[in-house]
This record gives C-alpha cells, sequence and structure tokens, in this order.
C-alpha cells in the first residue's frame, strides 16, 4: 500500500486563463480526483496564495472507486508578470483513512503525526486569449456555425431573388412603355396618313388643277396676242 498511487489528478498541469482585474474580477478551472484504490482517501489541497487562491472543496474524503471536482479560483492580476509564466504551485496531499473517519476530521489527520501520506505538486500555468480553448463542445459550436451560415445563406438569397425580381419589373415596365409609344406612333401615323389622304392630298391636287388652269389660259391668251399681231 505503501508504493500505491491514492490518487490520480486530473489535469496533470492546472491551466489558469489570463486576466487582467479590469477585465474581469476572478478566474476558475476544475481539478478532478480520482481514488483509484479499494481504500478512503482523505485528500487536502494547499493553495500557494490563499489571497490571491481559493478551492473548493480544499479537503475531503473519497470513497473507494469514486472521483471529486475540485473548483479552483485565482484572482485575476493587477498586471501581467514580467516573464509573462506561473510560478505557483499547489500541493494535493492524500492518505488512507478508516471507515469511521469523517470530513471534520481530515485536517487533524493531516496534522497527526505517524500517518503515512502522500503528497504531489501541481503546476499551474497561464493561458492566455489566444490559447484559451473553448468551453463549449464541439457539436454546439458545430451547429451554431451551421445555423449562422443558414441564416447568412437565405439573407443572401433573399436579397438577391428581391434584386432580381426588380430588375423583371424594371424590364416589364420599360417594354411596356416602349409598346405604349410604338403603338402611340403607329396611331399617329396612321392618323397622318389617313389625314393626309382625306384633305391634304384632294387639296393638293386641286391646287396644281387650278395652276395647270391659269397656265393653259395664259398660253393661249399668249396665241392670240401673236394671232393678232
Amino acid at each position: 500500500m505503501s508504493t500505491e498511487q491514492l490518487l490520480d489528478i486530473d489535469p496533470p498541469v492546472l491551466s489558469l486563463p489570463f486576466e487582467l482585474r479590469r477585465v474581469r474580477r476572478q478566474v476558475s478551472c476544475t481539478i478532478r480526483l480520482s481514488n483509484k484504490t479499494q481504500h478512503r482517501v482523505a485528500f487536502m489541497v494547499v493553495t500557494p496564495n490563499s489571497q490571491n487562491y481559493g478551492c473548493e472543496p480544499n479537503h475531503g474524503i473519497l470513497s473507494p472507486r469514486s472521483t471529486c471536482d475540485l473548483t479552483v479560483t485565482m484572482q485575476a492580476l493587477e498586471e501581467a508578470p514580467r516573464n509573462m509564466q506561473c510560478e505557483n504551485k499547489f500541493l494535493i496531499q492524500s492518505l488512507v483513512v478508516s471507515f469511521g473517519a469523517t470530513i471534520e476530521d481530515v485536517e487533524i489527520l493531516f496534522n497527526e503525526e505517524g500517518h503515512h501520506s502522500q503528497s504531489g505538486l501541481l503546476n499551474a500555468e497561464y493561458i492566455f486569449p489566444c490559447q484559451v480553448q473553448s468551453v463549449v463542445p464541439n457539436g454546439i459550436v458545430a451547429g451554431i456555425i451551421i445555423v449562422m451560415l443558414a441564416i447568412i445563406f437565405f439573407y443572401i438569397v433573399k436579397k438577391t431573388l428581391l434584386l432580381i425580381w426588380s430588375l423583371i419589373l424594371l424590364f416589364i415596365m420599360l417594354t411596356i412603355k416602349l409598346i405604349r409609344q410604338s403603338t402611340l406612333d403607329a396611331i399617329k401615323n396612321w392618323i397622318s396618313g389617313t389625314l393626309c389622304d382625306i384633305f391634304v392630298d384632294p387639296l393638293c391636287r386641286r391646287l396644281q388643277d387650278i395652276v395647270h388652269g391659269f397656265e393653259r389660259n395664259r398660253d393661249r391668251d399668249t396665241d392670240r396676242d401673236g394671232d393678232r399681231a
């Protein structure tokens, strides 16, 4: 039992989203402790700085083959560290306890001498915005993307159809206007031709006849004056 690992810690490195205090007051992440043994195992988490870090719960007892999720919170930083790295470490202690032990006994058991406990250091690192992975499942993300693409597609199709119908209506209106103009021109030409046939042409022929009559009379008068001479 002395060589048996009591707890599995997941993740092996604690990833803390990097945030400045002017953006957000605090950030959080989750640690999962798994008891893979057949024993009851007590645990206690020691944070590097109680003012900046918190862990809930920070101690407890895991039944055999059970797990426990811990929420680690970190107060957002006032300013970015010089090397942009997190140098803090979390100490996670564990030991086998009897079936009669309670959660209230955990801190006392770890402080008492004679108990063989295991200790593990959990390193922490900052995750910057470009490295933060989405907490939304990939399926939901894909669904959201598909819905957004569908909305954009239908919006474009709607605008395109409106443009097409507008162009069709404009073409129809221009065609009707041209037909009306052609019809009016044809009616005008017909009216003009009819008026010419009824009034203008007979009048012109009549005037020509009168002119020709005057010319013939003038020619006869000229011939008579010649004969008398």
